[in-house]
């Protein structure tokens, strides 16, 4: 993803080139020069795992909440995601949760695993998309058509502005940053439906809805497309 869209904030420049270098090197990436500053203020870029929890935080969400990361392997490894986990300790992924005797039968079908992360962002209570990638949007898509569960959309050009004075020290994080960033996203979020507003109640065949999962489910930055 951050090779494909050219989007480099918050890496070094030894990785910064390594992504440009993968992007040169796939043939069917027809757009090889990005100005990764561009796409970063144009709202292209996916929310970095430190921009993702100053977000939720912002947002209201507490450190006791739990956050499934639906992604493959991430870009910068610990050195990235650390900063996620330091706002919410709750962190898993499916390398988390399965054994590894259980990702086993996967390994070489990378369309099941990622069904694995699908199945998982349509059951969660809270569905946010750190960038609206394919998956994403279908996603998102799946649980409105099912009317239920929440999805909030971040609005990356907005927060890049917010993330742009931190960084100033023209703001910190506390009650002012939480007040424009939920009064960012006022209309953003997707309420769930209620059950007799479901549009077809024959959608829930494959998804018995009984019970909630605990997990509120969040993309992060992978370096894959």
């Amino acid at each position: 993803m951050l090779a494909f869209t050219g989007c480099t904030y918050g890496l070094s420049e030894s990785e910064a080139d390594e992504l440009r270098i993968m992007r040169e090197k796939t043939s069917h990436w027809k757009l090889k020069d990005i100005n990764s500053t561009e796409q970063r203020s144009g709202g292209n870029c996916p929310l970095t795992p430190h921009e993702v929890g100053m977000f939720l935080r912002a947002m209201g969400y507490t450190k006791s909440t739990w956050i499934y990361i639906a992604a493959g392997e991430i870009y910068g490894g610990d050195k990235y995601i650390s900063k996620l986990r330091s706002y919410f300790p709750n962190l898993v992924s499916k390398e988390v949760l399965a054994t590894k005797e259980e990702l086993e039968k996967f390994k070489n079908h990378a369309s099941q695993v990622a069904a694995l992360d699908y199945i998982i962002s349509v059951e969660s209570d809270v569905f946010i998309p750190s960038h609206s990638g394919n998956m994403a949007r279908a996603v998102e898509g799946h649980r409105r058509f099912l009317g239920h569960r929440k999805t909030l959309t971040p609005d990356r050009r907005g927060l890049v502005e917010l993330f742009g004075l931190l960084e100033k020290g023209e703001l910190t994080e506390g009650p002012k940053l939480s007040s424009l960033v939920t009064k960012m996203h006022k209309y953003r979020g997707k309420a769930p439906q209620g059950r007799d507003m479901r549009p077809c109640l024959g959608a829930r065949a494959e998804h018995d809805l009984g019970q909630r999962n605990p997990f509120m489910k969040t993309h992060s930055r992978s370096a894959s497309a």
